[in-house]
């Protein structure tokens, strides 16, 4: 699944560009977490939509964030991520419905989990 595909399926908008190869998925709202259960190509779906989750999406290579039912950031985040060519969406879903949907497509949780 690709970043593209993710969106359409959730008809989600994309604040800045990106359409790499999703290979699993978090839910969390807990930076440290994220970033010791983070992986590379992960969609992450988080609330926090501050400069700090940019941050832990860029030190873990995650494919994108999406920020579910109506959390957007700043602007100052929209532009640090397009010079970081990193993804962000936003989703009209709650998480746990946003992620079920994922799921329901064949996205898994971490990409070693089968």
């Amino acid at each position: 699944m690709t970043v593209g595909e993710a969106a359409a399926l959730l008809g989600a908008g994309m604040l800045t560009e990106g359409d790499r190869e999703i290979c699993g998925g978090l839910v969390c709202d807990v930076m440290s977490r994220a970033m010791a259960q983070g992986f590379s190509g992960m969609a992450w779906i988080t609330r926090q939509a501050n400069m700090n989750a940019l941050a832990v999406a860029v030190m873990t290579d995650a494919a994108f964030l999406i920020f579910p039912a109506g959390y957007m950031p700043e602007e100052k985040v929209i532009n640090k991520a397009r010079e970081e060519k990193k993804a962000l969406l936003y989703a009209p879903q709650e998480a746990f419905e946003a992620a079920g949907i994922l799921y329901g497509a064949g996205l898994r949780g971490r990409k070693d989990d089968g």
